[in-house]
């Protein structure tokens, strides 16, 4: 499939062009951080502040939002260190996946809500004694093929979970995403 990268901005069917001149510093990525939105539907106007912000967002039909250019800093890793490196926003590509995480909230008829949206059991796992919503395989297959485009284009060295870099603050993007496996067949 055609692909391409202009103004670090990917050109592809599954990806939809937002822009905003928010944030102006210029980054050199060397890494991808992976994220859970804690939301669904109209995710992407959420990270287009100057406070919070991400690169992309994958959705769970497998759409992608690219809200900033790849070499622009956004404010999506927070307080963060990798491999001894502070501010991990200095030198990475945010995703953002459609994903509510843990689910503990029970309503009276033994369903899951969140902001309001109710989730089917199906839709859960629980592990431990939390409960945690699944990633659907066009999100996981969409987020694959955009960790796959960066790395070709910024040469990424390193993929990590919000959690691995915020540790005790973080748990995104949470135990049912596999990435472990994208490490090691991206990478």
């Amino acid at each position: 499939m055609l692909h391409e990268f202009s103004g670090h901005r990917l050109l592809h069917p599954l990806v939809e062009q937002h822009h905003s001149d928010k944030h102006k510093d210029v980054i050199s990525p060397d890494t991808i951080v992976l994220h859970y939105t804690a939301a669904f539907n109209s995710t992407a106007h959420l990270l287009d502040s100057p406070n919070v912000s991400a690169h992309f967002v994958v959705r769970r039909d497998g759409t992608i939002d690219q809200l900033f250019p790849c070499n622009i800093k956004c404010w999506h890793a927070g307080r963060s260190v990798h491999k001894g490196r502070k501010f991990v926003n200095n030198f990475s590509i945010g995703i953002e996946i459609e994903n509510l995480g843990i689910m503990n909230e029970v309503t009276s008829d033994g369903g899951f809500t969140w902001f309001k949206k109710f989730v089917f059991d199906k839709d859960l796992v629980k592990v431990g004694s939390d409960n945690w919503h699944k990633y659907n395989g066009v999100e996981i297959g969409a987020t694959f093929l955009l960790c796959s485009l960066l790395i070709a284009e910024y040469g990424i060295k390193d993929i990590v979970g919000h959690s691995e870099i915020a540790s005790g603050r973080k748990v995104d993007p949470g135990v049912l995403f596999p990435l472990d496996s994208f490490r090691k067949a991206l990478l």
